[in-house]
């Protein structure tokens, strides 16, 4: 027997009998593992059967397909951006797959009564490939400080059967004057400009008034004389 890489035989990989008579048979048993490592798949092992018949030797070669079975191992990581009531937010959707066998024709869609899409709510992501994952981002708005999501995950297995995962997750939004007393903002500072320039203007033009009455003022004393 040859084994092809990543299979690894447990013992000899031949196996000897003396003689089978005519209408009788042999069962030859090889034991083997996978490597940890090897992708889901099928793979050949090549045979070669050396054996002689009325004197002469003979050898037939064929190969044994050898389904080597795994499944996908899913974890979905949600995280948030710009938690804040009212203002666009973004919700980004990890998909890493741990498994040792790619998940294809994967898609996600999100629902939430608490939460305003501002875009599509679902996606095609397609595959996944094994020790490998995919991000999506949505754009939102939350409408409360305590808003649900649901992700559903829809993919098919080595098997190619449809499989299916739903996670229901409790997120939590600001309104913006909580954001900027947690330091997750930073206060505008337009408004105390505004009304620093108004207060210079009033003081100049209070300035300049003052300085004109004082003017028409020595005007009138040195007409007077």
């Amino acid at each position: 027997m040859q084994f092809p890489t990543g299979i690894i035989p447990l013992g000899s990989s031949e196996a000897f009998v003396n003689e089978i008579r005519e209408d009788d048979d042999e069962n030859f048993a090889f034991k083997f593992r996978v490597a940890n490592d090897l992708s889901a798949g099928t793979y050949s092992i090549a045979y070669f059967i050396n054996y002689e018949e009325d004197g002469d030797e003979r050898e037939q070669t064929g190969s044994i397909g050898v389904i080597i079975s795994a499944q996908p191992e899913i974890e979905i990581i949600v995280d948030t951006e710009d938690q804040i009531i009212g203002q666009q937010a973004t919700i980004n959707i990890r998909i890493i797959n741990k498994g040792l066998a790619d998940a294809r024709f994967v898609s996600l869609s999100l629902d939430s009564e608490d939460i305003t899409f501002l875009n599509e709510k679902s996606e095609y992501v397609g595959t996944i490939d094994s020790d490998d994952f995919e991000v999506s981002s949505f754009d939102i708005l939350y409408n409360n400080r305590r808003p649900n999501l649901e992700v559903k995950l829809e993919y098919k297995d080595f098997d190619n059967t449809q499989q299916q995962i739903t996670k229901d997750i409790s997120l939590k939004a600001y309104t913006r004057e909580e954001a900027i007393n947690l330091g997750l903002i930073k206060r505008s500072n337009t408004m105390t400009y505004i009304l620093l320039i108004l207060a210079a203007l009033i003081v100049w033009y209070i300035l300049r008034r003052v300085k004109r009455n004082r003017k028409k003022q020595k005007e009138r004393e040195v007409a007077g004389r």
